[in-house]
């Protein structure tokens, strides 16, 4: 290979490693030092302490983590349904109308390559998962 073609390779790999970072590590980044923020850690820790079994409460770091990714997508929790392995199930309440209340349930997963998964249920028999990449592309299902 000659000079110009290893040029061009090391040129590419470089934007490689530019993209991967853009795309991966700097919303992973984000999403570390914004889980570990106070008003992030106090809200955390006011849903486990409100969390009727003590003895399996979420951990904090868990919960900080799907705080800030569930605040990406504008859904306010008030408080842990369940907890159970790694799924922490979250319940919001949502106005429809003047009187009716509709009470929902999200819970918010991660994939290998930092995809969010948020999945809710409600209590009127809807059911969704919303997709998102750590590039911002949504897909809902």
């Amino acid at each position: 290979m000659n000079q110009k073609g290893k040029r061009i390779l090391m040129g590419l790999v470089a934007l490689v490693v530019v993209l991967l970072l853009a795309l991966w590590g700097i919303p992973a980044l984000m999403l570390a030092v914004e889980s570990n923020a106070a008003p992030t850690k106090a809200e955390a820790a006011q849903l486990i302490a409100d969390y009727p079994d003590s003895s399996a409460a979420p951990a904090e770091k868990a919960v900080c983590q799907d705080l800030i990714a569930l605040k990406k997508q504008n859904i306010r929790v008030s408080r842990i349904v369940s907890a159970e392995g790694d799924k922490i199930v979250y319940e919001m309440k949502q106005a429809e109308g003047v009187t009716t209340e509709v009470t929902t349930y999200v819970d918010v997963t991660r994939d290998w390559n930092g995809t969010l998964y948020y999945h809710t249920t409600d209590d009127q028999q809807g059911e969704g998962t919303i997709r998102v990449r750590p590039w911002g592309s949504v897909r809902i299902y």
